[in-house]
């Protein structure tokens, strides 16, 4: 198997996957189990075309020849002496474009843009990190920011102003919210992800994938606030606050974020879901025999 072929085969994984999940889960509210089948399914999905199963371990019960087939093996053999080899043979040029090397050269031009976008938007994360002000907690670290951003987090890591950090938003909600993506380790789905989107930079899947596993990292940190909030309208103003903020920051897991409609649907509606095993059971034993 070349590469291109486990190229395709990854992105056909990947196609399969991701219908099933639209087909069967996207519209429930199960936000782990979405989780797991959309993150499991990404990484399963680079592996399959690996698997391979050998067929030669079946043995077939040989059928005896008979008189006339051996006679026509016969004649086969003395027709393939007589065709003519070696400087006899009429010699074949290939011509025109060298299409695999021209695609060769394309993949792995947008392969090379992608890994250095993402050494860098690690190195950015890595500098905040270095050049700000850290306070040690038990649960997070605290990066103090000099200039206004929307509050963000990066594994144990909380990147907030200096301005949020004085304000009764920190301690009511920012800090809930943020606390809720580490606990979820959410920004390691964002690293896996961001490194299977470099390798399968073509595909458009991958970009669904992401966006589906970052709208549930929101929906979990809202669960998170609201179990602790008095009222959602409360707790939905502070979002709004932050929606026209971009951190422009990879891997990261904002408060600034573009599916606010959605998020406030599923805070008025999240106490209202009904479990329904059935849709769960047939997703597994699709993906099964995917």
């Amino acid at each position: 198997m070349n590469l291109f072929e486990y190229l395709m085969r990854t992105a056909l994984c990947l196609t399969c996957f991701y219908v099933t999940y639209r087909v069967l889960l996207h519209d429930k509210d199960y936000l782990t189990i979405n989780r797991i089948f959309l993150v499991g399914s990404f990484l399963i999905s680079f592996f399959i075309p690996m698997l391979t199963i050998d067929l030669a371990i079946i043995r077939l019960p040989a059928i005896p020849a008979s008189g006339d087939s051996v006679l026509q093996d016969t004649g086969m053999m003395q027709m393939s002496n007589a065709i003519p080899t070696g400087d006899a043979a009429i010699p074949y040029r290939r011509s025109g474009i060298p299409w695999i090397a021209v695609i060769t050269l394309l993949y792995g031009t947008g392969l090379f843009v992608f890994l250095v976008r993402y050494v860098l938007d690690l190195f950015r994360l890595f500098s905040l990190i270095r050049k700000n002000e850290r306070q040690r907690h038990y649960r997070y670290t605290l990066v103090r920011l000099k200039r206004p951003v929307a509050p963000f987090s990066f594994f144990r890591y909380v990147f907030v102003s200096e301005e949020d950090i004085a304000s009764d938003d920190f301690r009511h909600f920012i800090l809930a919210h943020e606390i809720a993506h580490i606990r979820g380790f959410h920004s390691l789905d964002s690293l896996l992800l961001r490194l299977g989107q470099a390798v399968q930079w073509f595909n458009p899947v991958t970009w669904y994938y992401q966006k589906a596993v970052v709208a549930l990292h929101e929906f979990s940190a809202d669960r998170a606030v609201i179990s602790r909030e008095d009222t959602v309208t409360g707790y939905q103003q502070k979002i709004l606050k932050y929606a026209c903020v971009n951190n422009q920051i990879a891997f990261t897991s904002s408060l600034s974020n573009t599916m606010i409609k959605k998020r406030f649907l599923m805070m008025t509606t999240q106490n209202k879901r009904g479990q329904n095993p059935i849709r769960i059971i047939a997703s597994v034993i699709i993906a099964a025999f995917l």
